[in-house]
Protein backbone atom coordinates (compact mmCIF):
# COMPACT_ATOMS: atom_id res chain seq x y z
CA UNK A 1 0.00 0.00 0.00
CA UNK A 2 1.37 3.49 -0.87
CA UNK A 3 2.74 5.67 1.88
CA UNK A 4 3.14 9.40 2.15
CA UNK A 5 5.04 11.60 4.58
CA UNK A 6 3.13 13.85 6.97
CA UNK A 7 4.09 16.46 9.51
CA UNK A 8 2.31 16.88 12.81
CA UNK A 9 2.00 19.83 15.13
CA UNK A 10 1.20 17.69 18.18
CA UNK A 11 3.86 15.34 19.46
CA UNK A 12 1.22 13.56 21.59
CA UNK A 13 -0.19 11.93 18.43
CA UNK A 14 2.86 9.72 18.28
CA UNK A 15 4.08 11.07 14.93
CA UNK A 16 6.96 13.38 14.19
CA UNK A 17 8.06 15.31 11.12
CA UNK A 18 8.86 12.99 8.27
CA UNK A 19 7.12 9.92 9.76
CA UNK A 20 5.43 7.74 7.11
CA UNK A 21 1.66 7.35 7.44
CA UNK A 22 -0.41 4.58 5.87
CA UNK A 23 -2.50 5.99 3.01
CA UNK A 24 -5.51 3.91 4.16
CA UNK A 25 -5.46 5.69 7.54
CA UNK A 26 -5.25 9.14 6.03
CA UNK A 27 -8.43 11.20 6.04
CA UNK A 28 -10.20 10.99 2.69
CA UNK A 29 -10.15 14.11 0.58
CA UNK A 30 -13.48 15.90 0.96
CA UNK A 31 -14.92 17.26 -2.26
CA UNK A 32 -17.02 20.43 -2.27
CA UNK A 33 -20.78 20.16 -2.86
CA UNK A 34 -21.68 19.94 -6.53
CA UNK A 35 -18.16 18.85 -7.47
CA UNK A 36 -19.35 16.27 -10.04
CA UNK A 37 -22.47 18.10 -11.20
CA UNK A 38 -20.36 20.96 -12.56
CA UNK A 39 -18.37 18.54 -14.72
CA UNK A 40 -19.25 17.70 -18.29
CA UNK A 41 -19.37 14.03 -19.27
CA UNK A 42 -15.94 14.19 -20.91
CA UNK A 43 -14.35 15.79 -17.83
CA UNK A 44 -16.04 13.27 -15.54
CA UNK A 45 -14.83 10.31 -17.61
CA UNK A 46 -11.26 11.66 -17.60
CA UNK A 47 -11.41 12.25 -13.83
CA UNK A 48 -12.82 8.75 -13.21
CA UNK A 49 -10.15 7.08 -15.37
CA UNK A 50 -7.36 8.87 -13.49
CA UNK A 51 -8.88 7.97 -10.10
CA UNK A 52 -9.33 4.31 -11.09
CA UNK A 53 -5.79 4.10 -12.44
CA UNK A 54 -4.35 5.66 -9.28
CA UNK A 55 -6.29 3.29 -7.00
CA UNK A 56 -5.88 0.28 -9.33
CA UNK A 57 -9.64 -0.23 -9.65
CA UNK A 58 -10.82 -2.64 -12.34
CA UNK A 59 -14.41 -3.46 -11.38
CA UNK A 60 -17.69 -1.79 -10.44
CA UNK A 61 -17.77 -3.26 -6.94
CA UNK A 62 -14.26 -1.99 -6.23
CA UNK A 63 -15.19 1.50 -7.42
CA UNK A 64 -18.40 1.54 -5.36
CA UNK A 65 -16.46 0.55 -2.25
CA UNK A 66 -13.60 2.97 -2.83
CA UNK A 67 -15.60 6.01 -3.99
CA UNK A 68 -19.37 5.74 -3.73
CA UNK A 69 -19.95 9.32 -4.94
CA UNK A 70 -18.01 8.79 -8.17
CA UNK A 71 -19.67 5.40 -8.69
CA UNK A 72 -23.15 6.92 -8.24
CA UNK A 73 -22.62 9.82 -10.69
CA UNK A 74 -21.19 7.48 -13.35
CA UNK A 75 -24.17 5.18 -12.92
CA UNK A 76 -26.63 8.09 -13.04
CA UNK A 77 -25.16 9.44 -16.29
CA UNK A 78 -24.72 5.96 -17.82
CA UNK A 79 -20.96 6.35 -18.31
CA UNK A 80 -19.69 3.01 -17.04
CA UNK A 81 -18.87 1.82 -20.55
CA UNK A 82 -16.86 5.03 -21.19
CA UNK A 83 -14.52 4.30 -18.27
CA UNK A 84 -14.14 0.62 -19.14
CA UNK A 85 -16.63 -0.84 -16.67
CA UNK A 86 -19.02 -2.50 -19.09
CA UNK A 87 -21.34 -4.99 -17.45
CA UNK A 88 -20.33 -8.50 -18.41
CA UNK A 89 -23.21 -10.42 -19.94
CA UNK A 90 -22.90 -14.18 -20.05
CA UNK A 91 -23.49 -15.47 -23.54
CA UNK A 92 -26.85 -17.14 -24.04
CA UNK A 93 -26.29 -20.82 -24.66
CA UNK A 94 -28.74 -23.16 -26.29
CA UNK A 95 -27.93 -26.49 -24.64
CA UNK A 96 -30.50 -28.35 -26.74
CA UNK A 97 -28.62 -27.53 -29.93
CA UNK A 98 -25.36 -28.97 -28.54
CA UNK A 99 -24.63 -32.68 -28.86
CA UNK A 100 -23.00 -34.56 -25.97
CA UNK A 101 -19.47 -34.26 -27.34
CA UNK A 102 -19.73 -30.50 -27.82
CA UNK A 103 -21.20 -29.82 -24.37
CA UNK A 104 -18.54 -31.99 -22.68
CA UNK A 105 -15.74 -30.14 -24.53
CA UNK A 106 -17.30 -26.79 -23.60
CA UNK A 107 -17.59 -27.81 -19.93
CA UNK A 108 -14.03 -29.11 -19.68
CA UNK A 109 -12.61 -25.92 -21.21
CA UNK A 110 -14.70 -23.79 -18.83
CA UNK A 111 -13.54 -25.86 -15.84
CA UNK A 112 -9.88 -25.55 -16.89
CA UNK A 113 -10.17 -21.76 -17.17
CA UNK A 114 -11.82 -21.43 -13.74
CA UNK A 115 -9.74 -24.13 -12.01
CA UNK A 116 -12.86 -26.15 -11.14
CA UNK A 117 -12.41 -29.70 -9.91
CA UNK A 118 -15.55 -30.40 -7.85
CA UNK A 119 -19.28 -30.59 -8.57
CA UNK A 120 -20.20 -27.92 -6.03
CA UNK A 121 -17.68 -25.51 -7.54
CA UNK A 122 -19.16 -25.96 -11.03
CA UNK A 123 -22.74 -25.61 -9.74
CA UNK A 124 -21.78 -22.34 -8.04
CA UNK A 125 -19.80 -20.97 -11.00
CA UNK A 126 -22.32 -21.88 -13.72
CA UNK A 127 -25.61 -23.39 -12.58
CA UNK A 128 -26.93 -23.60 -16.15
CA UNK A 129 -23.98 -25.66 -17.41
CA UNK A 130 -24.09 -27.92 -14.35
CA UNK A 131 -27.82 -28.51 -14.81
CA UNK A 132 -27.37 -29.33 -18.50
CA UNK A 133 -24.64 -31.89 -17.68
CA UNK A 134 -26.68 -33.40 -14.87
CA UNK A 135 -29.83 -33.79 -16.99
CA UNK A 136 -27.87 -35.67 -19.67
CA UNK A 137 -25.89 -37.76 -17.12
CA UNK A 138 -22.62 -36.27 -18.39
CA UNK A 139 -21.06 -35.22 -15.09
CA UNK A 140 -18.90 -38.37 -15.02
CA UNK A 141 -17.59 -37.64 -18.53
CA UNK A 142 -16.18 -34.28 -17.48
CA UNK A 143 -14.26 -35.86 -14.61
CA UNK A 144 -16.80 -35.93 -11.78
CA UNK A 145 -16.80 -39.55 -10.71
CA UNK A 146 -19.60 -40.90 -8.54
CA UNK A 147 -18.87 -40.87 -4.84
CA UNK A 148 -19.89 -44.52 -4.62
CA UNK A 149 -19.90 -47.21 -7.27
CA UNK A 150 -19.87 -46.76 -11.01
CA UNK A 151 -22.39 -46.28 -13.82
CA UNK A 152 -24.85 -49.15 -13.44
CA UNK A 153 -27.69 -50.56 -15.53
CA UNK A 154 -30.22 -51.42 -12.84
CA UNK A 155 -32.64 -53.19 -15.17
CA UNK A 156 -30.10 -55.95 -15.80
CA UNK A 157 -29.64 -56.64 -12.05
CA UNK A 158 -32.18 -58.88 -10.31
CA UNK A 159 -33.32 -58.26 -6.72
CA UNK A 160 -30.94 -60.73 -5.02
CA UNK A 161 -27.86 -59.37 -6.81
CA UNK A 162 -28.98 -55.80 -6.13
CA UNK A 163 -29.34 -56.48 -2.39
CA UNK A 164 -25.92 -58.17 -2.33
CA UNK A 165 -24.35 -55.25 -4.25
CA UNK A 166 -26.01 -52.67 -1.97
CA UNK A 167 -24.78 -54.43 1.18
CA UNK A 168 -21.23 -54.46 -0.18
CA UNK A 169 -21.34 -50.75 -1.05
CA UNK A 170 -22.77 -49.91 2.38
CA UNK A 171 -20.08 -51.95 4.16
CA UNK A 172 -17.24 -50.41 2.13
CA UNK A 173 -18.51 -46.88 2.79
CA UNK A 174 -19.66 -47.47 6.38
CA UNK A 175 -23.27 -46.50 5.63
CA UNK A 176 -25.70 -47.20 8.44
CA UNK A 177 -28.83 -45.23 7.59
CA UNK A 178 -31.21 -44.44 4.74
CA UNK A 179 -30.24 -40.76 4.66
CA UNK A 180 -26.56 -41.60 4.37
CA UNK A 181 -27.18 -43.90 1.41
CA UNK A 182 -29.48 -41.39 -0.29
CA UNK A 183 -26.83 -38.69 0.07
CA UNK A 184 -23.94 -40.91 -1.01
CA UNK A 185 -25.63 -42.71 -3.91
CA UNK A 186 -29.08 -41.41 -4.81
CA UNK A 187 -29.39 -43.80 -7.78
CA UNK A 188 -28.85 -46.93 -5.71
CA UNK A 189 -31.14 -45.65 -2.96
CA UNK A 190 -33.93 -44.88 -5.41
CA UNK A 191 -33.86 -48.29 -7.13
CA UNK A 192 -33.91 -50.03 -3.73
CA UNK A 193 -36.86 -47.89 -2.67
CA UNK A 194 -38.82 -48.52 -5.86
CA UNK A 195 -38.33 -52.29 -5.60
CA UNK A 196 -39.18 -52.29 -1.88
CA UNK A 197 -35.78 -53.70 -0.93
CA UNK A 198 -34.64 -51.16 1.68
CA UNK A 199 -35.68 -53.47 4.52
CA UNK A 200 -33.66 -56.35 3.02
CA UNK A 201 -30.41 -54.38 3.08
CA UNK A 202 -30.83 -53.62 6.79
CA UNK A 203 -32.95 -50.47 6.73
CA UNK A 204 -36.03 -51.75 8.53
CA UNK A 205 -38.32 -48.81 9.19
CA UNK A 206 -39.51 -48.67 12.79
CA UNK A 207 -43.31 -48.66 12.73
CA UNK A 208 -45.76 -48.16 15.56
CA UNK A 209 -48.18 -51.03 15.86
CA UNK A 210 -51.36 -50.55 13.87
CA UNK A 211 -54.34 -50.24 16.20
CA UNK A 212 -57.94 -50.59 15.13
CA UNK A 213 -59.73 -48.55 17.78
CA UNK A 214 -63.15 -49.79 16.63
CA UNK A 215 -62.28 -53.29 17.88
CA UNK A 216 -61.30 -52.01 21.35
CA UNK A 217 -64.18 -51.42 23.78
CA UNK A 218 -64.16 -48.57 26.31
CA UNK A 219 -63.04 -50.66 29.31
CA UNK A 220 -60.07 -52.14 27.46
CA UNK A 221 -59.16 -48.74 26.05
CA UNK A 222 -59.20 -47.16 29.52
CA UNK A 223 -57.04 -50.00 30.88
CA UNK A 224 -54.51 -49.73 28.04
CA UNK A 225 -54.39 -45.93 28.33
CA UNK A 226 -53.75 -46.06 32.09
CA UNK A 227 -50.94 -48.60 31.62
CA UNK A 228 -49.38 -46.47 28.86
CA UNK A 229 -49.58 -43.31 30.98
CA UNK A 230 -48.11 -45.06 34.04
CA UNK A 231 -45.26 -46.53 31.99
CA UNK A 232 -44.43 -43.14 30.41
CA UNK A 233 -45.18 -41.09 33.55
CA UNK A 234 -47.88 -39.02 31.86
CA UNK A 235 -50.09 -36.85 34.04
CA UNK A 236 -51.54 -34.27 31.65
CA UNK A 237 -53.47 -34.06 28.38
CA UNK A 238 -50.75 -32.23 26.49
CA UNK A 239 -48.17 -34.86 27.56
CA UNK A 240 -50.39 -37.69 26.31
CA UNK A 241 -51.08 -35.83 23.05
CA UNK A 242 -47.34 -35.49 22.41
CA UNK A 243 -46.57 -39.10 23.37
CA UNK A 244 -49.41 -40.77 21.43
CA UNK A 245 -51.62 -38.59 19.27
CA UNK A 246 -53.84 -41.50 18.17
CA UNK A 247 -54.63 -42.67 21.71
CA UNK A 248 -55.31 -39.10 22.83
CA UNK A 249 -57.75 -38.47 19.99
CA UNK A 250 -59.76 -41.65 20.52
CA UNK A 251 -60.06 -40.92 24.26
CA UNK A 252 -61.31 -37.41 23.50
CA UNK A 253 -63.79 -38.62 20.85
CA UNK A 254 -65.30 -41.16 23.24
CA UNK A 255 -65.27 -38.74 26.19
CA UNK A 256 -63.03 -41.01 28.26
CA UNK A 257 -60.31 -38.52 29.18
CA UNK A 258 -61.74 -38.01 32.67
CA UNK A 259 -61.86 -41.77 33.30
CA UNK A 260 -58.13 -42.20 32.72
CA UNK A 261 -57.31 -39.38 35.15
CA UNK A 262 -57.19 -36.51 32.67
CA UNK A 263 -60.10 -34.44 33.99
CA UNK A 264 -60.57 -31.04 32.38
CA UNK A 265 -59.13 -28.36 34.63
CA UNK A 266 -61.56 -25.82 33.26
CA UNK A 267 -64.61 -26.58 35.47
CA UNK A 268 -66.28 -28.84 32.99
CA UNK A 269 -68.23 -27.93 29.85
CA UNK A 270 -69.44 -24.36 29.60
CA UNK A 271 -71.92 -22.96 27.13
CA UNK A 272 -70.63 -19.40 26.69
CA UNK A 273 -73.66 -18.41 24.61
CA UNK A 274 -75.88 -18.86 27.63
CA UNK A 275 -73.74 -16.37 29.61
CA UNK A 276 -74.55 -12.67 29.28
CA UNK A 277 -71.64 -10.22 29.50
CA UNK A 278 -72.13 -9.46 33.20
CA UNK A 279 -72.29 -13.14 34.17
CA UNK A 280 -69.27 -14.01 32.00
CA UNK A 281 -67.16 -11.23 33.56
CA UNK A 282 -68.19 -12.32 37.08
CA UNK A 283 -67.36 -15.97 36.26
CA UNK A 284 -63.99 -15.01 34.76
CA UNK A 285 -63.01 -12.85 37.72
CA UNK A 286 -63.75 -15.72 40.09
CA UNK A 287 -61.77 -18.10 37.88
CA UNK A 288 -58.63 -15.93 37.71
CA UNK A 289 -58.82 -15.32 41.47
CA UNK A 290 -59.06 -19.05 42.26
CA UNK A 291 -56.21 -19.90 39.88
CA UNK A 292 -54.08 -16.87 40.82
CA UNK A 293 -53.94 -15.60 37.25
CA UNK A 294 -52.56 -12.08 36.90
CA UNK A 295 -51.92 -11.86 33.15
CA UNK A 296 -54.01 -12.33 30.02
CA UNK A 297 -51.50 -14.70 28.42
CA UNK A 298 -51.66 -16.95 31.48
CA UNK A 299 -55.44 -17.20 31.10
CA UNK A 300 -54.97 -18.10 27.43
CA UNK A 301 -52.60 -20.94 28.40
CA UNK A 302 -54.84 -22.34 31.15
CA UNK A 303 -58.26 -21.90 29.55
CA UNK A 304 -58.24 -21.18 25.81
CA UNK A 305 -62.05 -21.43 25.51
CA UNK A 306 -62.77 -18.88 28.21
CA UNK A 307 -60.07 -16.53 26.88
CA UNK A 308 -61.55 -16.61 23.37
CA UNK A 309 -65.08 -16.04 24.68
CA UNK A 310 -63.91 -12.93 26.55
CA UNK A 311 -61.82 -11.71 23.62
CA UNK A 312 -64.72 -12.03 21.13
CA UNK A 313 -66.91 -9.87 23.39
CA UNK A 314 -64.10 -7.37 24.20
CA UNK A 315 -64.40 -8.15 27.92
CA UNK A 316 -60.75 -8.90 28.76
CA UNK A 317 -60.11 -5.33 29.88
CA UNK A 318 -63.04 -5.51 32.32
CA UNK A 319 -61.88 -8.84 33.77
CA UNK A 320 -58.30 -7.65 34.31
CA UNK A 321 -59.17 -4.02 35.13
CA UNK A 322 -58.50 -4.29 38.89
CA UNK A 323 -55.28 -6.27 38.43
CA UNK A 324 -53.92 -3.91 35.78
CA UNK A 325 -54.91 -0.88 37.86
CA UNK A 326 -53.03 -2.28 40.86
CA UNK A 327 -49.97 -2.91 38.69
CA UNK A 328 -50.06 0.68 37.35
CA UNK A 329 -50.38 2.12 40.85
CA UNK A 330 -47.47 0.00 42.07
CA UNK A 331 -45.35 1.14 39.14
CA UNK A 332 -46.24 4.80 39.78
CA UNK A 333 -45.34 4.46 43.47
CA UNK A 334 -41.95 3.00 42.56
CA UNK A 335 -41.37 5.83 40.09
CA UNK A 336 -42.32 8.54 42.60
CA UNK A 337 -40.16 6.90 45.25
CA UNK A 338 -37.25 6.89 42.84
CA UNK A 339 -37.77 10.59 42.01
CA UNK A 340 -37.90 11.51 45.72
CA UNK A 341 -34.66 9.66 46.40
CA UNK A 342 -32.90 11.09 43.34
CA UNK A 343 -31.79 14.45 44.95
CA UNK A 344 -30.32 12.61 47.97
CA UNK A 345 -28.47 10.23 45.70
CA UNK A 346 -27.09 13.12 43.65
CA UNK A 347 -25.87 14.88 46.83
CA UNK A 348 -24.10 11.74 48.02
CA UNK A 349 -22.59 11.26 44.58
CA UNK A 350 -21.31 14.87 44.70
CA UNK A 351 -19.79 14.36 48.15
CA UNK A 352 -18.08 11.19 46.97
CA UNK A 353 -16.44 13.07 44.13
Amino acid sequence: MRQRTIKTRDARCGTVAGEPMNEGLAKKERRPNGFFTKMKDEELVEYAKDAMKEKEISGRKELEKADHGLYYILKKRGLFHEVGLEKKHRERRDWKSMDEKKIVEYAMEFMREKGICRRKELAKADAGLYSALWKRSLLEKVGFERKIGEIREWKSIDDDKLVEYAKRVMKENEIRGRKELEKGDAGLYEVLRKRGLLDKVGFERIKRETRDWKLIDDNKLIKNAKEFMKKNRISGRSELQMADQGLYQVLMRRGLADKVGLANKNDGHRDWKSFDDEKLVEYAKGFIKRNRISEREKLREIDQGQFQALKRRNLLSLVFADIEKTKRQSHEKQLLSGLRLAPEAMEKFGEGK
